[in-house]
C-alpha cells in the first residue's frame, strides 16, 4: 500500500488512491481534518447519514470510539482500523448486529 513515492503524503489520501486503483467503480473521498465534537459544524449528523460506510485509520481511541458513535447513531458500517507498533488491527462494525466501541 505505502511505498517510496508515497512518504510524505497523507496516509488517507494514499489509502483511497490504492483502493480505487483496485476498484475504479468505488468512489472514495478522503479528509484530514480531526474528527470529534469541535468539527461537528463540518461533520454533521446528516454528513453522516449520507455516507455508505465509513473507513477510518485514526491514530486515538478518542477519536475512534467519537467515529463509531456518529456510524451507530447514523445506522451505517464502520470498518475501524488502526496499529499498535508492529500490529494492525480491523474490526468490521454493524449497527444492531455486532459489537461496538460503545457496546
Amino acid at each position: 500500500l505505502f511505498c517510496a513515492d508515497d512518504v510524505g503524503e497523507l496516509k488517507s489520501t494514499t489509502a483511497a488512491l490504492a483502493a480505487m486503483r483496485m476498484n475504479p467503480k468505488m468512489t472514495i473521498v478522503s479528509h484530514a481534518d480531526k474528527v470529534g465534537t469541535d468539527t461537528e459544524i463540518k461533520f454533521t449528523q446528516a454528513w453522516w447519514a449520507n455516507l455508505d460506510v465509513t473507513l477510518n485509520a485514526l491514530d486515538n481511541v478518542q477519536a475512534r470510539a467519537y467515529t463509531d458513535k456518529r456510524s451507530v447513531q447514523a445506522d451505517r458500517p464502520l470498518v475501524d482500523s488502526g496499529t499498535t507498533g508492529t500490529k494492525g488491527h480491523v474490526q468490521v462494525m454493524l449497527p444492531g448486529l455486532t459489537e461496538t466501541w460503545g457496546a
